[in-house]
């Protein structure tokens, strides 16, 4: 592809690779947009965009429109396309509505964007179309926010539909059109992104650029080894669920056992799991990676999603927890009282057969009964420096502590 095709491209990429000014906020980004294939697609109603192809990542840039915007906002344009891609929306459409799923993406991944760069009218909590927005949700949480908010609006309406707690419309950084363009399986998906932003990471602390923090944050969540044998602790609760069979190459056929060819069976085992975080101000942001790595480890051994309860004094709307999960976002840091999350999992319908509650361990005697009057089996999960109430080891309640941070 020529140069002069590839309008102000090249030069937005050098300002994220060498200048002063700009390469220490977005050069891990520029790493990430060199490890995608360029494509130049000038009937894109959009400055930009990104697709799946089974083993790359492509980049859509619509030179005509993507040239309009200033350096800085090009700068945001073409970080807000990593933060797709980062954060698995790409592929992670499923059966939602694509506008208020579009919108929804951009509102979660637009605040972890420099607010002067971003173009004018760029979605962000506060012009996103719902009362009392929060800040630091995830994308599903917004779009069920969002829903509630429009439930008479038609499956078909367009852009005009949805707009700013002021009135005006939302600037198209991108309309996700290129999404549909997309192939390939999710678990190569997921894989593929981790091994980019791996080596983005590496290649950014070589050149001594700055590793977005949350990034980094995750990188410690998903490689952090088990503390717990989970299939242990777990036996009890799942024992006598019902079980789902499924085939493995890693299991000989029991009839067949010299056939190579046959796959045996492996049983995975059903059960609600809930977990509840404490995300007070006395448990510091590298100890909640500790606890909520543990939990991610639950998920791999069950081969199942957890519901999710973040709560200081006030608990927060349920998000899903699974292996693959990639960012959790803390969603307070003030004072303890963990048992309003029982009422907030009542509120949304939550059935569980066991509950995880992750804490630093100092709360009252009166909180922790809560729990016990649940009649279910409470796993209390402490960080290394917090404290294990005897009351937590009492009735059906275990209480196990992690020995690092």
């Amino acid at each position: 592809m020529a140069k002069e095709d590839r309008g102000l491209l090249d030069e937005t990429l050098s300002s994220m690779f060498s200048s002063l000014k700009y390469s220490k906020t977005y050069l891990f980004y520029a790493h990430m947009i060199a490890q995608c294939s360029i494509k130049i697609e000038r009937s894109m109603d959009a400055p930009a965009g990104v697709a799946f192809m089974h083993d790359h990542y492509d980049l859509y840039i619509n030179p005509e429109k993507f040239d309009m915007y200033t350096l800085e906002e090009r700068l945001a344009i073409l970080k807000h396309e990593m933060l797709h891609i980062l954060n698995g929306h790409v592929l992670r459409t499923d059966d939602r509505i694509h506008l208020p799923w579009n919108l929804s993406t951009d509102c979660a991944i637009n605040q972890f964007i420099d607010e002067l760069h971003l173009p004018e009218g760029a979605i962000t909590p506060k012009n996103f179309p719902v009362e009392k927005c929060p800040i630091k949700e995830t994308s599903e949480n917004y779009y069920d926010l969002l829903k509630q908010e429009n439930d008479n609006k038609s499956e078909d309406c367009d852009h005009s539909e949805y707009k700013s707690k002021d009135g005006s419309e939302f600037t198209k950084i991108d309309t996700h059109e290129t999404w549909q363009e997309s192939e390939g399986d999710k678990e190569l998906q997921s894989d593929l992104t981790k091994k980019m932003m791996e080596k983005s990471t590496n290649e950014t602390i070589k050149s001594k650029g700055n590793v977005p923090q949350e990034l980094s944050d995750w990188m410690e969540l998903f490689n952090r080894k088990a503390e717990l044998n989970w299939k242990k602790v777990l036996r009890g609760i799942v024992g006598n669920k019902k079980v789902n069979k499924r085939s493995t190459i890693m299991r000989k056929d029991r009839r067949f056992p010299n056939r190579m060819d046959l796959k045996g069976k492996t049983k995975d085992r059903i059960f609600n799991l809930l977990v509840i975080t404490d995300v007070s101000g006395s448990v510091s942001d590298k100890a909640l990676i500790s606890l909520l790595s543990e939990i991610r480890h639950v998920c791999d051994v069950t081969k199942t999603d957890v519901d999710l309860i973040q709560i200081d004094t006030e608990a927060h709307i349920p998000e899903k927890l699974s292996k693959k999960s990639k960012l959790i976002n803390r969603k307070a840091c003030g004072g303890t009282i963990l048992h309003y999350a029982l009422d907030k999992a009542k509120e949304h319908n939550i059935e569980y057969d066991a509950l995880v509650v992750t804490t630093d361990g100092y709360l009252t005697n009166s909180d922790v009964l809560y729990f016990a009057r649940t009649n279910k089996k409470v796993i209390w999960l402490i960080e290394k420096t917090g404290d294990i109430m005897p009351s937590m080891n009492e009735g059906k309640m275990k209480a196990f502590q992690l020995k690092e941070i």
